[in-house]
């Protein structure tokens, strides 16, 4: 399973993160907020299933 997880780094590792401005973050922050006032978004319950399926996968 280590082996795995270390070819699996080893892939991830090349991409790069994007760099955003205060501005971005701001914006992209009051939208979640105002989704989440309008009651859209998704259930944090939904999430960690869905974060807990995508890693079963890669230990497979």
């Amino acid at each position: 399973m280590g082996e795995q997880l270390i070819e699996h780094a080893k892939k991830e590792a090349t991409f790069t993160l994007k760099q955003y401005t205060k501005e971005e973050l701001n914006a992209m922050l009051d939208k979640v907020e105002a989704d989440f006032k309008a009651g859209s978004g998704i259930p944090s319950e939904e999430v960690w299933r869905e974060v807990d399926e995508e890693q079963d996968g890669l230990l497979r």
